[in-house]
């Protein structure tokens, strides 16, 4: 018995210290590690690198007075929530390193109140004299910018000769009181330069003050508009400006930077007009590389202008790294440059000289090839680094992982499946005419035509600019002066700008699905048919009808220009002759969702729209009849579709958008060519085909859809996105056709009969695709099927 006892102690033992052990592992891989024992391995090897380097000692000397004048200050910080450094900040303080002595000015330092947490506060410091090679330093808690992955970043910008800073590990003591390892990292000033090897010359930035008082009064709940605070706000200023403004030359060369400046910000010089191009270029994709997105916003930038090439160059501070690199800093490159809404970013990036620059630069630097070698040539001084923070953080561990991650994450970035979508829309004997609609967030160069392997170049490149998020697409026609015999199996070829690495991208016949003509649609050319209606008010470009009850039985033309308004006390009927016929503004608001508008239709096309815009809100919609759009824009928010026997849509080079709307007995969603449609939230229940798509770009975020006997026909190189969705009940859910694609994320699919039909023409080139990411397709009962 007592064996028995003993034997299940063991074995209990055992199992708590596996259990113990399972844990550990767990928290262990939670900070970075690749287990329990990675931990215990990390801190021997760091303790080891640190009995190998003895740090230097920063002692700083500070009156009494001064003292509790940096405390009170550091307290009104902290219930303030952020830091500013106002009036009399700086107090007088005794610097000395290994008996180098010199007097100086010290300060608290950072606007965020994480520098003045713990006993590790942060503090700028200005000597009279030259210690350790500088005139300006600052420090701070190592953890601030991520121990010695800072360090790594300045390492970076000085092998590709861009600015950079000093930035070490230094043991510190105040007023005898030992504060243990703090990073130091330079300021600006002259010797900034002359260790970068720059000629004399004014450090820049735009002057952020503005900005921080706003962001003082968002914290304290008082919001004022953001503009006073904005970019165009401000203006550019020097650091130490003491300096500069008893220095002539000085004085010269700032001006000359800041009106520089103030010419790019005003949009009266372009970028290579005004910057080092390829310093630019590299200190972009440096950030990329290392995730550094904190130091791009114009409150953060910091620059120097060089008298010698006359040129802006960027200054290496404060990448907070390493971080995933989930968008790289070229993307999403405005298309005209007039209209860039003051933002320092975008102006940058629309000049394409240095676009191209920094592409090139991304594909040399960006690479595993790159890294190996880099990482090794420093490897001797991070030993050196890491064995200095080892005196304090033994158990930090340095992984290189992010930087190799990043570089998939950024190939990946740049690998873009397909840039734009192309049709022929007429092949003539010299020439063929092509319609394209840019999908990504690069801008794309057309260089040539491929068919049958043989490449033929363009005579001219052509430029067609990114799609800028949260803007539909964009369809641009051109004329190729090239013949060909069949115009079948073209491929067009296609770069971004500065890279190395070509698409091809197939040139689709024109879609088949085409329009019924307005004579077809029994409607007569608009000049000879608007009907006058003693019903509307016409106050200027505002229009209105002064009826309660709507009863619509003529056709109504809306000009551009002109938006004509429903009102949630209105109710609409639509019959007999009647339609609204939009070329400007047709806008139709209900009380609330659980209150709409109700509108029952009796025509066939109740309201068309041509290059204009449609908005619904709170509306439903019930009845015959379609909404036709041409080249337009439609919106719906919080709306109810029932009982519908007839496509809800028929858009054809148009952009559709719903939210949080709700169908019962909808035969169809509608019928889209060349369009960009975008559905969130929105539930459909109990239909024949929720939607037919020739050529367009569907996008479906946390919707509904149930009991359809078939979700989507996606024909002619159709792109259709869905996320987090539920598909429920259904027969069949996509047929695909003629190159169309197909990508789901995290969706549940549940009881549906089958999954994707892929129709494989041989007689157009591209197969269609899918794939699911992270979806449950449990609830598919056969997930693909060749017809």
């Amino acid at each position: 018995m007592r064996k028995n006892k003993l034997k299940i102690l063991f074995i209990g033992l055992l199992f708590i210290l596996g259990f113990g052990y399972y844990l550990a592992n767990e928290k262990a891989k939670g900070y970075g590690y690749t287990g329990a024992i990675d931990v215990v391995k990390t801190y021997f090897h760091n303790k080891d690198l640190s009995k190998k380097v003895s740090a230097k000692v920063l002692n700083i000397e500070i009156d009494k007075g001064d003292w509790e004048f940096i405390k009170t200050k550091r307290q009104i910080a902290l219930d303030r929530g952020i830091q500013i450094n106002e009036g009399d900040k700086y107090v007088p303080c005794a610097l000395d390193v290994a008996g180098e002595k010199v007097s100086g000015e010290i300060r608290l330092k950072g606007h965020m109140t994480d520098h003045l947490m713990s006993d590790k506060w942060s503090f700028r410091i200005k000597a009279k004299d030259s210690i350790m090679g500088m005139y300006r330093f600052s420090i701070q808690h190592p953890g601030t910018r991520n121990y010695v992955y800072e360090w790594i970043y300045h390492q970076l910008l000085k092998s590709e000769g861009v600015i950079y800073l000093i930035y070490d590990f230094i043991d510190v003591n105040i007023n005898g009181n030992n504060l243990g390892i703090y990073a130091m990292e330079e300021h600006f000033g002259q010797h900034v330069l002359e260790r970068n090897n720059r000629q004399k010359g004014a450090i820049l930035r735009w002057n952020p003050t503005l900005y921080w008082d706003w962001r003082i009064d968002e914290l304290q709940g008082n919001f004022i508009d953001e503009q006073y605070s904005h970019f165009s706000s401000s203006y550019a200023e020097p650091y130490d400006k003491g300096t500069v403004k008893k220095d002539s030359f000085l004085l010269n060369n700032y001006q000359i930077g800041a009106s520089l400046l103030e010419s790019f910000r005003r949009g009266e010089k372009i970028t290579s007009e005004v910057f080092d191009v390829e310093k630019m270029a590299r200190f972009h994709v440096i950030i990329d590389l290392v995730g550094g997105y904190h130091s791009l916003d114009w409150s953060d930038v910091k620059f120097y202008y060089n008298g010698l090439t006359e040129r802006i160059e960027p200054v290496g501070y404060e990448s907070f790294s390493i971080r995933p690199t989930t968008k790289i800093a070229g993307q999403r490159v405005p298309n005209n440059f007039e209209k860039l809404k003051f933002n320092y970013h975008d102006q940058l990036f629309s000049d394409p000289i240095f676009f191209e620059s920094y592409i090139k630069n991304l594909e040399r630097i960006v690479s595993e090839a790159y890294l190996n070698a880099f990482f090794k040539a420093i490897q001797p001084e991070l030993d050196e680094k890491m064995g200095l923070i080892a005196k304090e953080w033994a158990y930090r561990k340095v992984s290189f992982e992010g930087y190799y991650e990043n570089v998939r994450l950024i190939r990946n970035n740049i690998s873009i499946p397909k840039p734009f979508h192309a049709f022929l829309k007429e092949a003539g004997e010299d020439s063929l005419e092509i319609s394209l609609t840019p999908v990504s967030d690069f801008p794309i160069q057309i260089i040539g035509i491929k068919r049958k392997n043989k490449f033929i170049a363009l005579d001219s490149v052509i430029n067609i600019p990114a799609k800028a998020r949260n803007t539909y697409t964009h369809y641009f026609n051109y004329t190729l002066k090239k013949s060909f015999k069949k115009a079948t199996n073209l491929f067009l070829v296609a770069k971004i700008p500065g890279s190395s690495f070509p698409f091809e991208v197939e040139l689709n016949e024109f879609p088949s699905y085409k329009y019924e003509t307005k004579e077809e649609m029994g409607i007569a050319p608009i000049e000879k048919n608007v009907l006058a209606d003693t019903t509307l008010t016409k106050i200027g470009n505002e229009w209105y009808f002064n009826t309660k009850a709507i009863d619509l039985d003529k056709k109504i033309l809306i000009p551009a220009a002109v938006t004509l308004t429903i009102y949630p006390f209105q109710t609409l009927k639509i019959h007999g002759d009647g339609q609204f016929l939009v070329q400007g503004e047709l806008v139709i608001q209900g009380k609330s969702k659980e209150n709409p508008l109700k509108i029952k239709n009796e025509k066939s096309i109740p309201i068309h729209v041509i290059k204009g815009k449609f908005q619904a809100e709170n509306v439903s919609f019930t009845g015959e009849g379609s909404i036709v759009a041409e080249e337009s824009q439609l919106i719906f928010h919080h709306c109810l579709f029932y009982d519908k026997s007839t496509d809800l849509i028929a858009a054809t080079r148009s952009n559709v958008y719903l939210n949080n709307c709700l169908s019962g007995g909808l035969t169809s969603l509608g019928q889209f060519d060349e369009c960009e449609v975008l559905v969130n939230e929105c539930t459909f229940k109990n239909g024949n085909k929720l939607l037919y798509s020739n050529g367009s770009f569907l996008q479906f975020s946390k919707n509904r859809i149930e009991n359809f006997k078939s979700i989507a026909t996606l024909d002619y190189a159709s792109i259709f996105k869905t996320f987090n969705s539920e598909f429920s009940g259904n027969d069949t859910l996509f047929l695909m056709r003629k190159g169309s694609v197909y990508n789901d994320i995290a969706s549940n699919f549940d009881n549906n009969l089958l999954g994707l039909v892929l129709w494989n023409d041989p007689k157009f080139m591209g197969d269609a695709q899918f794939s699911f990411y992270k979806s449950n397709t449990k609830g598919i009962k056969k997930i693909t099927s060749k017809i």
